[in-house]
Parts: C-alpha cells; structure tokens; sequence
C-alpha cells in the first residue's frame, strides 16, 4: 500500500483565452495542517494587469474530491487590503462556488455546476473599495456601487446589472460626475480570439462635467455593438436616444494597451439646435459665457477622427440662428436664418455655401449676405464675402483656417467700405458727427481666444482723423471680452467736437495720443492719453461756459482765482496753449496738463491774447468712474458741474 502524501504541488507556466492571461501559476496544498497556497506571477484580464496575484487558504479541507476553503485571502502587488474568501469545489465534477466579502458589506458570489455553466452574482459593490485593487479605477476616484448578476453558458456570456449614486473625479479635474444612476445588460461571445458583444445602457439621473463639456441625463439611453480583444476595444456602432435627436450614431477604437482613442466618429441627424447647442457648442465658441449664447433652427453634423487628428467634418444648417445676449458693456449680436452646408476634410476637397438672412452686432444691423466655402488638404478658404453695413460694407477676403498644433489658426484680410459716420453714430445712439470711416486690415489673424488686425482703422471726423492701430481682441466672445489699440487723433477740429458734445464752444485744433488703449465690453480699463493743441496759425479761442467745463473736470479751483472775477465780464478768452493727459491704471486717472506746479496742480490751458486766463487742475489722481460722471453731467446738463 502506497502511503498518502502529505502535501502536493503544481506549475503551470501559461494559460490564455480571449480578454484573460495567466503565467506562473503555482499551487501547494499541505494536508497535514490544510493550508492551500496559489500564486500567479502575472494576471491579465480586459487589458489590466495584476502582479504577484496570492490566494491564501488556512483552513483548507480536502476530502476525496470535495476541496474546501473558508478562511481566505485574495491579494496582489497592486492592491492595498487583501479581499476574504471562502469556496468548495468538486474536482471530480469541475463545479463548485466561491463566495467573496467584500469591504462595506458586498459579496461576489459564483457558482459553477459540472455541465460547465457558470453563475454569478455581484451584490452592492462598493466602486471606491474595488479601485484599492483595480488599479486602473484608482486614478478616477470612482464612488457609488454596482450590483449585477449573469451566466456564462456554452461559451457565451449575458450579465446586466445597474449603478447607483456613482460618481468619479480626474486627477485633473476636468472629468468628473456624481448622482449617476444608470442600468446596463451585455451579451458577448467568442468571436476573432477575442469578444463580439452586444449591449444596451440606459442613463437616468445624475450629471458629468468632460471639458469643456456639462452633461445631463435628459434621460439618455444606448445601444451598442463591437469587439473585445487582448488590448483592443472596438465599438462597431452605438445608436444613442436622447432629446432634441432624431438619429445619433457613434463608432469609435479604443486601445486598451495604450490607455489611447484610436479612432471616433459619428453623425448626427435631426438635431435640435436650441437643445444640442448650450451643452455642446457654446462651451467650445464661448466657454466662459455659455449660458448668455442662445441657439435655434436644426443641424445635421458628421465627423471622422483618428489618432489625434480630425479628418473630416460635414455640418448642415436648417434655419438656424445663433447669437449671444447682451452683458455688461454690451448689446450681443444675433445671426440668423442661416442655412446651407459647411465641410471640412484633412485630404482631399469639398466646397460649400452658407447664407445668412440678416445679422445684429451690437446696435448695428448687418443685411444680407452669403459665405462660400472650399475645404482642401487640411484648409477651409472663405470666398469673398461682403456684409452690408449702414450705406456701406464689412469686406473679408482671402480668409483661410487650418487646424495645428491641435488649435484651429486663421489668416485673411479685411475692408470697412467707407461709412457715414453720422449714420453710423446715429445707430449707436451718440451724438451726432459727420464724417467717413474706413479700414484696409490686410492681416486678419485669428487663433483661439484671440483675434489681430495688422493694419490701420481710420475715422475721417471733426475735419480731421481718428486712426487706430495694433488691433487685437481678446476673448471676443467671453464674458470679459477686451480690446487693446493704439489711437493717433490729428487736426481734429475743436469748434465742431465741442459744438457735437454740448461742451461750450472751443475754436482750433488738436491731436491726441493713446498708447496701451484697453478696453473690457467696450469700457475703457487702461491707457496712456495725452490730447494737445496742433501744430499751426489758427484762431485760439475757449468760451466762458467751456472753462467752467474744463474747472468741472479737473477739480475745484481749477480757474486762477485772480482771474475768476474775468468770467463774468466776457464770453470768451484767448489762449495760447492747450494739453490735456491722463494714464488709467487700476480704476485711477493720474491727470496732467502743459506743465506741473511745485503745489502738485497743472496747467491745463495756457491763456493768450485778450483777455486771457490759464485753466489750472488741483486733483492730479482721479477716480475714473466719478472722472466719466463729470464729463457726463457736463454734456446732459449743457452747463458746468459745480464742485467743491
């Protein structure tokens, strides 16, 4: 008789089916005192890895081929708590169960019969306890917890099953959710040494933010269909339901080894623009005004992606209209009907038209106009494009966009066709001016969050001009949208600027400087101004009512006061010299004039000829706010502001 053995052991150096991997498997069980020990050098299972895989038993029995566990532990490399186990298995049959605790009260429970059927069943799976030892969860913070159940049957596979209160955070930040409530059903089988499945999820309740994206559950639901692999993960096709849809379908690539999308695309049939529009294209043209832009009409879209780069793109518009409320500083702009077709393609070409049937921006009405388009090796080229403006027009020509470095980069040119400028101040609600504006920018450039004009915006007004340089714009569309210039005035014609703006009566000319000119929706932030008398031989004459209008702005006491008894004896004055300066930082105009005094005020006009008198500034720090206001009242009231 042969005695029993009182421990044995086995090796396996390999094993592997589809989406699973195992090597260095070793076994050893001790009969003397029913200890069982396995381990696995290296586990794979969908593309995750686990090292150093332990199975510890105790409490091991074996008796005849009825093999037990109830005091286990489960532990790898890569995890932070060993996981408690217990099983009994058949080794004759090949069935048995196994049954795992897991931290806050789920179980996973398995139960195998000899026909080779396998079930199972997981039972409130807390997802923060399942990352301490699946790594690749660990990095999203995920929370909530699943509970599902399936069979595994002649080779095939049906689980479904549902999350609650889930919810997970990048390390970044910029993917996150919570509240998620979703239920799910899979069906996967053999197929190309690796999976075919089917599945199904449906999206109930909870939110998710995917930069720049903010996404709700409407509800939304899924169905979808593709392939599992060793390292790959394909998704065939998944139709998706949702509001303002009427056709959505998505196929993508996903590398399981290289953590990477490979490929994606979808398109998009009967889309609702007022629905689709505030969650998926306002964060990407306004992303820190979303909520002030409005959509309407409908959409059909279509896009190709791979390995990082967008390969094409097709949009078709149906009377859609797009435009962004007014905000502080602001009147917003509208477009819209717009229809017609707009493509885009990495190789090969495409052309294209959309038509606008009118447009606002600010307070000024754009008319009519039409936009062709051509996409050609990686460039969309718009055609010649005029937009009515007042009696004239708002020209761009040669503009080509191209996508590099991952940010979309643009270039053109532009012409403003000459435009009365009373028409154009009428528009806006200003006084009155005559004159002609007009622009030649022959170097548009655009890239994201910033657009430049290098070239001149000239203004003919006040029998002189306004010319305006070093054009750029920044955040055109956000909620702090500034523009920076440099502004060069000559010969502008005092007479007719003080007549226009009720601020008495000056007679020559002078020009002025404003470098480092910034302004936040249209109100002025920073600048360094100085306005001065022209060059020349003219008549220099200030009106009684202009120096109490001048006194106003720059402080009390700003006429010498032994001059201050001349003001009621004449209605005007000579003056020889006239500067005015002012450098706008943080909220304060620091003022200055033709020259400083030892007692900190400055001179504003230098008086000449007779009579005569010098306009003095006392205040040389202002606030800018109260500075407006002055000015404000000095025009609305069509006399001096009295101050102390």
């Amino acid at each position: 008789m042969v005695p029993a053995a009182d421990s044995f052991s086995l090796s396996l150096g390999e094993f592997s089916r589809p989406g699973l991997g195992l090597a260095g498997l070793e076994l050893a069980y001790d009969v003397r005192n029913g200890r069982l020990v396995a381990r696995a050098g290296h586990l794979e299972i969908a593309g995750q890895q686990w090292r150093d895989v332990r199975l510890q038993c105790a409490a091991a029995s074996l008796q005849g081929t009825q093999l037990k566990c109830s005091r286990g532990e489960l532990s790898f490399a890569e995890g932070k708590a060993a996981l408690a186990f217990s099983f009994s298995l058949d080794l004759e049959r090949q069935a048995g169960d196994i049954e795992i605790a897991l931290e806050d009260g789920g179980h996973l429970k398995a139960a195998m019969s000899s026909g080779g059927e396998l079930r199972f069943l997981l039972d409130n799976l807390s997802l923060s306890k399942v990352s301490r030892w699946w790594p690749a969860l660990a990095a999203w913070a995920p929370t909530g917890s699943m509970s599902a159940k399936g069979v595994y049957r002649n080779g095939a596979l049906k689980a479904q099953g549902s999350l609650r209160e889930a919810g997970f955070s990048s390390q970044t930040g910029l993917q996150a959710a919570e509240d998620l409530e979703l239920t799910f059903s899979l069906e996967a089988r053999p197929e190309r040494q690796g999976w075919g499945w089917t599945a199904d999820l449906s999206w109930m309740a909870g939110q998710a933010y995917l930069d720049p994206f903010f996404i709700q559950a409407l509800p939304w639901s899924m169905n979808a269909h593709g392939w599992l692999g060793a390292d790959r993960l394909e998704l065939t096709e998944a139709v998706l339901q949702m509001p303002g849809v009427a056709q959505l379908a998505v196929s993508a690539v996903f590398s399981l080894g290289g953590q990477r999308l490979e490929r994606f695309s979808f398109s998009l049939a009967g889309g609702e623009l007022a629905v689709l529009g505030p969650t998926w294209i306002a964060p990407l043209v306004a992303p820190a005004n979303r909520e002030a832009v409005n959509f309407g009409g409908r959409l059909a879209a279509g896009l190709e992606w791979a390995d990082g780069e967008l390969l094409a793109a097709d949009f078709v518009l149906e009377e859609a209209s797009f435009g962004m409320e007014a905000g502080a500083g602001g009147e917003g702009f509208a477009f819209g009907p717009v229809n017609g077709y707009l493509p885009w393609r990495m190789a090969g070409e495409a052309s294209g038209e959309l038509s606008v049937g009118e447009g606002r921006w600010e307070r000024l009405s754009l008319g009519r106009f039409s936009m062709p388009v051509e996409a050609r090796d990686g460039t969309l080229r718009l055609g010649r494009t005029a937009i009515p403006l007042l009696d004239g027009a708002v020209v761009f020509d040669d503009v080509h966009v191209r996508r590099q470095a991952g940010q979309w980069l643009g270039a053109g040119s532009v012409v403003i066709e000459p435009l009365s400028v009373r028409l154009l101040t009428e528009a806006l609600g200003l006084p009155l001016m005559n004159g002609v504006l007009a622009a030649s920018v022959p170097g548009l450039g655009f890239r994201p969050g910033e657009i430049t004009l290098d070239g001149a915006l000239v203004v003919s007004v006040f029998d002189g001009y306004l010319q305006a340089t070093g054009l750029r714009i920044l955040e055109p569309l956000g909620a702090s949208s500034r523009l920076q210039a440099d502004v060069e005035l000559r010969h502008i014609d005092l007479a007719q600027l003080t007549e226009t703006f009720s601020f008495g009566s000056v007679a020559g000319f002078v020009d002025a400087d404003i470098t480092g000119l910034e302004l936040s929706r249209w109100r002025p932030v920073a600048f360094d101004a100085r306005l001065y008398s022209s060059p020349g031989n003219y008549p220099r004459r200030i009106s009684q009512r202009a120096v109490e209008d001048l006194a106003a702005l720059g402080g009390g006491g700003a006429v010498a006061a032994i001059q201050r008894g001349l003001l009621g004896l004449f209605r005007d004055f000579g003056y020889r010299d006239l500067a005015l300066g002012c450098v706008l930082k943080e909220g304060v105009c620091s003022m200055s004039g033709l020259s400083s005094r030892g007692d900190g005020s400055f001179l504003i006009v230098q008086g000449g000829g007779l009579p005569a008198l010098d306009v003095i500034g006392y205040n040389p720090r202002v606030d800018w706010d109260e500075l407006v206001s002055r000015l404000q009242r000095v025009i609305a009231e069509g006399a001096s502001v009295v101050t102390d």
